[in-house]
Order: structure tokens, then sequence, then C-alpha cells
């Protein structure tokens, strides 16, 4: 007689094999986030321009009050504690170019695409400008004066100008380039530097009516920081992805060069009190460099922020404020705080000398920090590495053939 099969046992044998193939579904992995604000540095986000941010800027004394310049030509004043717009002027018909504040906050400066230079009064309710002056070139840049009523523009030359008379006041030049960008110093005020679309970085002195210095880079720069600290130093950002610091008095030899950053750096600026660099790229991340430490960088990035066109530091150096192709101003915590001595892979305890107590932040190792990035930069990341390999090859094989011929 044939036995009779059982068909519970081979039921129960088919869902033993089905669990060990869905081993992953069945056993699902949790991986628990660190507590505190280390995956939340992001404040929030305002929302009103319809265009790119083409300049974000602070009030010296008046801590919230925030001004953004778009492409498209308005400048909004925002109140940056209660994440409202106060006010929205349509100032120019195309690209503003620069956004300054004079030293005492009274009024600001505007200059865009359209050949015109416009004051506007910050207290005044009414849309109209103070003052306008409608050129014959384009005024590309501005700077402002930390200690008097002038302000600086540059085009195809550089103007000094009298707040007071709206009348410029003294010409500079050197060579024919479009400035770019350009700063006064903070400390000694009667210095400026300028970079040029030739390459070129000029250092200005106003007392004498001349130029001083002109040397070339290898690459364009797109903007340019003073140390608030040491009055000699001052931070290219570079079109080669690099943040590149110079000394004056030895203008022949790089003194610190900040990589990070996988394309072009457009804005550049610096903390006052502890001289870290701030720097926003066209991978859409911003980066702040620490003084100590230069091939360690914090990173900042969100999924919806295309690529970053302004960056600086609110007034009381605690946040950070970005201006985006989007057309959205976002707020970051500049120190914001985490559990400290975290490993972020293994989620297990370290030493507390892995993190830093000046700051109160932690700062990502070498081996995770290519987990904490967008994917288009992971992407840029790879083909670079690839290359660099390339030519590492290349060289070596060069070397072989040097020796033995």
């Amino acid at each position: 007689m044939t036995q009779k099969k059982d068909p519970q046992k081979f039921v129960n044998k088919y869902r033993k094999k089905e669990n060990s193939l869905n081993f992953w579904n069945k056993k699902k992995i949790q991986i628990k986030k660190p507590k505190g604000d280390l995956f939340r540095p992001f404040v929030g986000s305002l929302e009103g321009h319809q265009d790119g941010i083409l300049k974000v800027n602070t009030h010296p004394f008046r801590t919230p009050l925030v001004f953004t310049g778009a492409s498209d030509g308005e400048i909004k004043f925002w109140l940056i504690n209660e994440r409202k717009c106060l006010k929205t002027i349509k100032a120019h018909a195309k690209f503003i170019r620069g956004l300054e504040i004079d030293y005492q906050g009274r009024s600001i400066i505007s200059c865009s695409d359209d050949y015109s230079l416009k004051m506007w009064e910050i207290t005044e309710i009414q849309d109209k400008p103070k003052v306008t002056f409608k050129g014959e070139k384009i005024i590309s840049s501005l700077a402002s004066h930390q200690k008097n009523f002038i302000f600086a523009t540059g085009g195809e030359e550089i103007l000094i100008w009298d707040q007071i008379n709206f009348k410029p006041i003294q010409q500079l030049f050197w060579g024919i380039s479009s400035i770019s960008s350009m700063k006064f110093n903070p400390i000694e005020h009667n210095i400026l530097i300028s970079s040029g679309s030739d390459r070129s970085i000029v250092l200005y002195d106003l007392r004498l009516h001349l130029p001083v210095k002109k040397f070339q880079m290898e690459m364009r720069s797109n903007a340019i920081c003073w140390n608030h600290v040491n009055s000699s130093e001052f931070t290219l950002a570079s079109e080669d992805s690099n943040l590149y610091s110079f000394d004056l008095r030895n203008l022949s030899q790089v003194k610190k060069v900040y990589k990070g950053h996988v394309l072009p750096v457009l804005s550049l600026a610096q903390d006052k009190k502890n001289q870290d660099l701030l720097s926003g790229s066209l991978d859409s991340t911003i980066r702040i460099f620490p003084k100590s430490f230069i091939q360690i960088s914090e990173i900042f990035f969100n999924q919806r922020m295309n690529r970053v066109l302004d960056v600086c530091f609110s007034a009381d150096q605690k946040f950070i404020l970005s201006g985006s192709e989007d057309g959205n101003l976002r707020i970051w915590k500049r120190f914001y705080q985490i559990e400290k001595g975290l490993d972020f892979k293994k989620n297990k305890k370290k030493p507390k000398s892995t993190t830093t107590e000046t700051t109160g932040s932690s700062f990502f190792t070498a081996k995770n920090i290519n987990t904490h990035l967008p994917q288009n930069v992971k992407s840029i990341l790879k083909i670079k590495e690839i290359i660099y390999q390339k030519k590492k090859k290349n060289k070596i094989i060069f070397l072989w053939i040097w020796l033995y011929l």
C-alpha cells in the first residue's frame, strides 16, 4: 500500500524555504539615529522670490533684518525671527549684481545690469529710491567702506563714490578687464582688493590714488574675503572648486588651500570671531572650513536646494543664510549641538577626543564623509578619483621609461 503524503508537511517545507529566501524582508534592520540635532541643522526656508537669489546681506546692528536681491530685479526685506517678508521693491529691470549697506545701517545701495545705480532708505515706507544714477557702462560689483560714507563700484574700471553727494571722487584701473568682485580691508580701510575676468587680482591704496600690485591666478576668482583679525591675509574662491589663502607680504606663494567642493565656488564669507570660512558652490552644498583643520569641513545641503549663489553669516554669527537658484532664502544652525563622542557608522561611543570643544559641533571623518553627500557630488568625486588614478599610473610609467633609457 502506498502511504498518503501529508499536504501540511509539504506546505511547511515550502514556507521554510520562502522564509529563508525572504530573510531580509522578514527581519528589517532599524538604524537608530543619534540623539541631538546632527541631522537637523536646517532651520527653515523663506519663499517669496520668483527667481534665483544672487545677493544676501545682513544689517550691521539689527540682527534679524536681512536683505536679498534676485535675478528678476527685486529686493526683499526679511525678518528672520518672525520668518516673514517686510517689504518688496521692484528695484531694477535686470539682474542685481551688488547689494551693500552703509556702515551706519541707514541706506542700501544696489547695482544692476540695466546700467543703473540706486540708493534706498531702509526706514522709508515708499518704494522709490532716494538717488538714482544712470550710466553708460554696466556696474558688475559693489563694496562699501566700513568707516566712512564711501563705496566703490566695479565694471570696466573702479570708481570711488561719495555717498552723501552720490558722485565719483576717484578713478582706479589697471588693464582692460571687467571686475567680478572686490572688498575693502576691515582693518586697513584704505586698502581695496579686486578680482577681474582675466584671472587677475589687483591691490589698490586709496591714499596713493594708484593700484599697488597685481598678480595672476590659474583660474578666475569669483569671490574675495579678508581676514577680520589679520589685516594682511585674504582668501579667494576659485573656479577650480578650491579656496586659496594669501598673505600680502608674500603673494608669490599660497599660504593655505581649502579643498572639498567639486564645482566652482561662487560665494565666500568669514566668521569674525573664530575666523572660519564659509563657502557656497554650484555643487549645491555649503561648507564651513575651520581655521585649525584644512582638510576637514562641515557640510550643509538639502535635497530641494539648487545651486548656491550667495552665503553669509548672521549678525550674531550663530546662523548661516544662503540664497540659491530656486529662489529660497534658507536658514541653517551654525553651532548645532550633538552627543559628543558618537560614531555614526557603528552607533557606538568613542573617546571625547574625536569632537571639538570650541565650536560644539562634530566633523565627519574621512571614512564616512562620502555617505553624507548629495548624489551628484558623489558621482563627480568618483570621476575625479578615476582621472587621478590614471594620471598617477601615467606618471609611474613615464618614470620607469626615463630610468631605463
